[in-house]
């Protein structure tokens, strides 16, 4: 699944004003501090800071809605206090760091640069400005305030660990590692950092999975070393068994695509499903996985100890988590075990390292015998695949292969540049330059930027490929996106990060996808999809046969196969396990049913 970090700055809200001076404000201040804005906002409406204008709470309550995503009321809050004399440098950063998140980012730039300009030695400002330049796209410029906030606070580590955002952001991952290694050097338990420097693990093809796994291990351990995990229920609560599902991608996205097929199959006298929602953000998606949902539990701004009391109340039997180390992961909440049986699932692809996650689901193609040695969870087998994909709503009937009138081949990828580091791009070459005429079709997001693409041209030009043989195109809307398939005779695969959405989708569309499999479920993801569609003779384990098998998928003689697989390839979909919703929705409620029994067993 193409997922990577939302390089979402969580930044350390500043004291605005004096101490709070009364035992409700330091509470409330402890609150805020210690993620939990619920309990804050509630002390401070209780003390009625609103009614008595007090300066300090104020601001407090302020901060509190902005953590809990209710925007208009924060800024409606610190514009208040802008009328305050003495106030307009504290207010000016907080407003301008919640206007960033609420995606009024120009906005939020105007007041950040006027803060910066007014008290330029105050952390907070410089801190705050860099997270607004990173929203905007000024990576440069995002850095160099970043930098400025380590040097007035180098005991923090926020402010390497927006720095190593913005590395990342421009795909320098050696940085951008150095920048998080920073971080958790002074704050082991930094969540957002551990998060970041695990995923970016993926794009570096020099790591294996076991050194992956010793990573995560290690930073898993420091994060647990720092919370207390819960005590266990002494016996389950009669009926149906209690599932939570915790994720922050509840919403248009890889991980709302593939619930959204298989969850309405789910027999509600065997699994009684919960979920746990930490996105800030709703929409369509986000309402028709509801449906499936006897209980909904929005959890936005509540801190993990909350959370993790909140599923324990419920009397979750298994709790499985869908990010891993992506953003709104609830890995701080699992880490305090509030459900017997924990299991990581289908947001992410490799071991979190936590202790306290029993098992990750997996399948027979994408964990093969042996690879279990790649993860400190459990790994259970679903019999086919360890994820189903709802058939994309509103797709195009495929087309016949464009290469039979065109007279050339089109390749393809649809893939994040992140993915496509230097050594695919210089096997690419090996494919592109023996075929006459061939081109190129590289479309992802990063190229809306001119300078991302005068980047990736030089890229492409350092690897062989000459800008006269490449199509790059910025990102379309959703059916444009399917369309594009029209045009397209085959994909070439990224590695070691094998695309998996993208793939799928492009099966759907009767396009196949050239992968190139190696040790690891991240490794296998385009292998385990292509071989699920009975689609064997694309999987290659080497450079020399990757290169190979696309010369003859691109020969004469493997465009006539070519072009009778794409006539066939949907309804070779609609039966296979990749997007047999009704056969998964079985697979997947077994597996837990018989995961739950051995637990029991095991007592």
């Amino acid at each position: 699944m193409n997922r990577r970090p939302r390089h979402h700055l969580t930044v350390t809200v500043g004291q605005a004003s004096p101490k709070p001076p009364s035992d409700p404000l330091k509470a409330a201040e402890s609150a805020l501090q210690h993620g939990d804005p619920v309990r804050a906002a509630k002390l401070l409406h209780e003390a009625r800071v609103e009614g008595q204008g007090v300066v300090p709470g104020l601001h407090l309550l302020a901060i509190a809605m902005a953590q809990l995503q209710r925007f208009d009321e924060a800024e409606s809050l610190w514009r208040r206090l802008l009328t305050v004399p003495g106030q307009e440098k504290a207010v000016l950063s907080n407003l301008g760091r919640m206007l960033d998140k609420a995606g009024r980012s120009e906005e939020a730039l105007s007041l950040l640069s006027r803060a910066v300009e007014l008290s330029p030695d105050d952390y907070f400002a410089q801190l705050n400005l860099g997270a607004c330049l990173h929203t905007t796209g000024h990576y440069a410029r995002s850095r160099e305030h970043c930098l400025m906030a380590a040097r007035l606070r180098p005991d923090l580590a926020q402010p390497h660990f927006n720095l190593g955002c913005a590395w990342e952001a421009e795909l320098d991952f050696e940085q951008a590692r150095t920048s998080y290694d920073k971080a958790l050097a002074i704050d082991p338990a930094h969540q957002e950092a551990t998060r970041n420097r695990l995923f970016l693990e993926h794009f570096l093809p020099e790591l294996t999975p076991a050194q992956r796994l010793a990573h995560a291990i290690e930073r898993a351990d420091a994060l647990c070393r720092t919370v207390t995990r819960l005590p266990l229920p002494r016996q389950r609560r009669p009926g149906p068994l209690r599932v939570g599902l915790l994720s922050a991608d509840f919403r248009t996205h890889p991980v709302g695509w593939f619930l959204s097929g298989f969850l309405r199959h789910i027999d509600p006298a065997m699994l009684q499903l919960h979920a746990f929602n930490n996105g800030p953000k709703s929409d369509d998606m986000t309402a028709h996985l509801r449906t499936a949902f006897p209980v909904w539990n929005d959890i936005v701004g509540q801190g993990d100890a909350a959370v993790a009391e909140a599923i324990a109340a419920q009397g979750i039997d298994i709790l499985i988590e869908l990010s891993g180390m992506t953003a709104g992961n609830g890995l701080g909440v699992l880490a305090r075990k509030p459900a017997p049986i924990q299991i990581s699932w289908l947001g992410y692809f490799s071991s979190t390292g936590l202790p306290t996650i029993d098992w990750v689901l997996a399948d027979p193609l994408c964990v093969p015998p042996g690879e279990e040695v790649f993860f400190r969870e459990r790994v259970w087998r679903l019999p086919h695949s360890r994820f189903c994909m709802a058939p994309p709503a509103d797709a195009p009937e495929p087309n016949p292969l464009p290469a039979l009138s065109q007279g050339f081949v089109t390749l393809a990828s649809f893939q994040e540049l992140a993915k496509l580091n230097d050594r695919v791009l210089a096997l690419w070459s090996q494919v592109i330059n023996p075929l006459p005429g061939a081109r190129l079709r590289v479309q992802s997001a990063r190229l809306a930027k001119r300078e991302e693409r005068k980047r990736f041209l030089r890229r492409l030009a350092a690897a062989g490929i000459a800008a006269d043989r490449c199509e790059l195109l910025p990102p379309a809307t959703r059916a444009g996106y399917l369309r594009a398939h029209h045009d397209v005779d085959f994909i070439l695969d990224s590695f070691p990060y094998t695309g998996g959405t993208t793939t799928s989708e492009a099966l759907w569309m009767g396009v196949p996808t050239l992968t190139l499999a190696s040790p690891g479920m991240l490794e296998r993801q385009g292998e385990a999809h292509l071989r699920n569609v009975g689609l064997d003779d694309w999987v290659t384990h080497s450079e020399r046969d990757y290169v190979a098998r696309a010369l003859f998928h691109a020969s004469p003689q493997g465009l006539r196969a070519l072009a009778a697989t794409r006539r066939a390839l949907r309804e070779r979909c609609r039966v296979s396990p990749l997007f047999d919703n009704q056969r998964f929705a079985r697979d997947w409620t077994q597996a837990l049913l018989a995961i739950q029994a051995q637990h029991l067993s095991s007592q």
